[in-house]
């Protein structure tokens, strides 16, 4: 955090809230200590560092054929129920893209926050941080939407299968009348 110009000292942006860091397996060097740590300490945040193991996503290995149950099974080693297990007001730390988003498909409804994303809600809601439970909810996912075409075609596809549907029935009827 920049210095006070006229005191030079820090601002505690975010005093008495927690955050829980996680780093995947993937990083080379220890989490312990990081930056972000550091960084995280001198916002305000009570900083502890989760022991969870490996979210079990690596990458998007994952998500190809015949690996996501297994990927789900790593995660479920530690790393996801002590995510499910943590206090509602906690910041759930993970710079990650496999990380943050395996918590966010598979740890009951928590997702994980990049550092920069901890630094908005400081810088926005201060030091008492944003009220009510899960500080990540502030930050929606933006689902792109799909082209104008794609959807009328889904949608026309869609009245088709409706429309042949009811005519089906509408057939059986008279059959049976």
């Amino acid at each position: 955090m920049p210095a006070d110009t006229t005191t030079g000292e820090r601002d505690d942006v975010r005093g008495g809230l927690a955050a829980e860091t996680y780093e995947g397996r993937q990083e080379l060097a220890p989490r312990k200590g990081s930056k972000a740590d550091e960084l995280l300490r001198e916002m305000g945040l009570e900083v502890e560092t989760l022991e969870a193991g490996c979210c079990g996503l690596a990458g998007s290995w994952g998500f190809e054929a015949g690996h996501y149950e297994l990927s789900l099974r790593c995660g479920e080693q530690g790393l996801l129920p002590t995510v499910r297990q943590l206090d509602e007001e906690t910041i759930v730390v993970a710079d990650g893209f496999s990380c943050r988003t395996q918590i966010e498909h598979a740890a009951g409804g928590r997702r994980g926050l990049h550092v920069a994303q901890v630094l908005a809600l400081a810088r926005e809601h201060g030091p008492s941080g944003p009220p009510g439970p899960r500080p990540e909810r502030l930050f929606a996912r933006a689902q792109p939407q799909p082209p104008l075409a794609l959807r009328v075609a889904r949608a026309t596809v869609a009245a088709a299968c409706l429309a042949g549907g009811a005519a089906a029935v509408a057939a059986a009827a008279r059959m049976r009348a």
